[in-house]
């Protein structure tokens, strides 16, 4: 996060495309169940939660955090009514690192998780962020899914995609 950071503010004065994938919720494999590695287990260190649970729990709160402090510099940079951002993630829930999807209903009704080609295992949010354009809080029905990412941005850049996209 500190260097997408750092990206921002280095091209605030020119058009930039920042790719961000962050790592996290994720297990280490090879720590067994053990695996939900984080540095701290920080808001719910007092919860009556199973460890791995905990610390899952504080990653999602460590990337939101991380993810509002992109935002701030935005605004702080006037950047942002001009910046559209994507969320989405590449799987549904896991049980890797002795992580239990069932406990925070991680996909909800959706049968399967991770590696599943069920939707639970595929199925993926997507979520925009374009004040002024979107409004905060509205649902679409439309069923994305990421050959979209491309066509969708070269049109919003006012530019002609590849050919055969």
């Amino acid at each position: 996060m500190q260097e997408a950071l750092k990206y921002v503010e280095r091209n605030k004065g020119n058009p930039f495309f920042l790719c961000l994938a962050v790592t996290i919720p994720h297990a280490n494999n090879e720590a067994g169940s053990e695996g939900m590695e984080v540095p701290s287990d920080e808001p719910y260190s007092d919860r009556d939660w199973p460890q791995q649970q905990k610390n899952h729990a504080a990653m999602i709160t460590r990337m939101d955090r991380d993810i509002g402090k992109l935002f701030r510099l935005l605004q702080e940079l006037g950047l942002d009514e001009n910046t559209i951002v994507f969320f989405s993630s590449d799987n549904g829930p896991h049980r890797e690192g002795g992580a239990d999807p069932n406990f925070f209903d991680s996909n909800g009704p959706l049968r399967g998780i991770k590696r599943d080609l069920y939707e639970g295992g595929i199925r993926v949010p997507m979520i925009v962020r374009w004040p002024g354009k979107i409004e905060a809080g509205s649902v679409s029905d439309f069923a994305w899914a990421f050959w979209d990412f491309l066509p969708t941005a070269t049109e919003l850049a006012g530019v002609d995609a590849p050919e055969g996209i």
